[in-house]
């Protein structure tokens, strides 16, 4: 009798273990939060609990006013762009162009400047023009400027914008793997870091599926910002 009691506490104990709560808690703010049930048998759920309660978020330093940035994500400038840059207040947009395509509108290498000039410069691109004034078959408009494509040896931006990424396979889990995206601003001259916003996803994967599931810090209950970091902290003078 004594030995089926200690059996059955067993048993109960293993499906209390099963069923209890992961709780984890960001040192920064002291604020717990909890994984919901549903999710507690989640190959690499823990983990990404950990890191998103531990490490993810965004701080700004500061926000800066500029005529314009260096976008190292941007390797190309197309229609989209260029139509994007036409619309915003910024005076110019350097990006570097790498491995371009035989389609593509620039075709070397290198640094690159797209800016807003006088309608009468002689290096004003008409089909530029031509395409903004009709872009997606919206309403013409009607600018008060050219945009104009330039190659240049040297960035005259002070700041830039970044994306970088890394991953990492938690052990014991299948092959899943957690998923760490970095957005960041950063003052080009000392490479110091103006403003960083931190982020991670899970691709949870199990023995029956080589398909992983994914999951973001907002599925456990860790609220992200919503604003662009690129919007927030880099803006135009006006």
């Amino acid at each position: 009798m004594f030995r089926l009691f200690i059996i059955s506490a067993l048993l109960v104990l293993v499906g209390c273990s099963q069923f209890s709560s992961i709780k984890v808690t960001d040192p920064r703010t002291g604020i717990e939060y909890t994984v919901p049930k549903r999710l507690n048998d989640v190959p690499g759920i823990k983990e990404l609990a950990k890191a998103c309660a531990e490490n993810a978020g965004r701080v700004v330093n500061r926000t800066v006013e500029v005529d314009g940035y260096f976008d190292a994500d941007l390797s190309r400038c197309e229609p989209g762009c260029w139509d994007s840059f036409s619309k915003s207040d910024f005076q110019y947009l350097e990006f570097e162009v790498k491995a371009p395509k035989n389609y593509e509108f620039l075709q070397e290498e290198g640094f690159w400047r797209v800016s807003k000039q006088d309608k009468a410069d002689s290096r004003c691109d008409q089909r530029i023009m031509t395409e903004l004034k009709r872009y997606a078959g919206v309403r013409p408009r009607n600018l008060d400027f050219c945009v104009v494509f330039e190659k240049v040896d040297a960035l005259k931006s002070q700041y830039g914008h970044e994306s970088l990424s890394e991953s990492t396979i938690i052990d014991g889990a299948h092959g899943s793997r957690i998923y760490k995206g970095s957005d960041r601003v950063l003052n080009l001259g000392n490479r110091q870091v103006v403003a960083e916003d931190t982020s991670f996803f899970l691709s949870s994967k199990n023995k029956q599926s080589v398909i992983g599931q994914q999951f973001v810090c907002e599925s456990i209950g860790i609220p992200s910002s919503s604003q662009s970091l690129r919007e927030e902290v880099i803006r135009p003078r006006i």
